[in-house]
């Protein structure tokens, strides 16, 4: 059985560009995968026919890249990516609600700056719940 097709290209960190994306090389990308899909490192490095050190040198690189600390911190950041439901994400919603609305009263303006923040909101919590459901957390050994 396959690992579901992910694609995650996550931010840089805060110090690095903000604006710049740093994607995942296809190898690491593979990674990703298989660490999404609670692989041990021995079955990753086994399926890709690569050493376990060198596995764990690309799930280093890859904690690195997404900045985060452990398999579970990149699959929330992967998930919520593809939910759409980054802060910046909501920086967006309201720029784009203030950009739409130059012309609405304030009231209009309100109610779908509210809409919009009642539907990030929602889509955070049910991120934040799909990924803290009881799983296996996976990390470099």
């Amino acid at each position: 059985m396959s690992a579901p097709s992910i694609s995650c290209v996550l931010p840089l960190p805060p110090a690095a560009q903000p604006a710049l994306q740093r994607p995942f090389s296809a190898r690491e990308q593979q990674v990703v995968q298989a660490l999404i899909a609670a692989k041990r490192v021995k079955t990753i490095a086994h399926e890709l026919a690569l050493s376990e050190n060198t596995v764990k040198d690309y799930i280093k690189t890859i904690y690195r890249k997404a900045d985060v600390h452990s398999a579970r911190e990149l699959m929330r950041r992967c998930q919520a990516q593809r939910a759409g439901l980054t802060d910046a994400g909501l920086g967006q919603l309201l720029q784009q609600v203030q950009q739409l609305n130059e012309a609405a009263t304030p009231a209009e303006v309100l109610a779908q700056l509210r809409r919009a923040v009642r539907a990030w909101s929602h889509g955070r919590r049910a991120a934040a719940k799909a990924a803290s459901s009881p799983t296996r957390t996976w990390g470099v050994r």
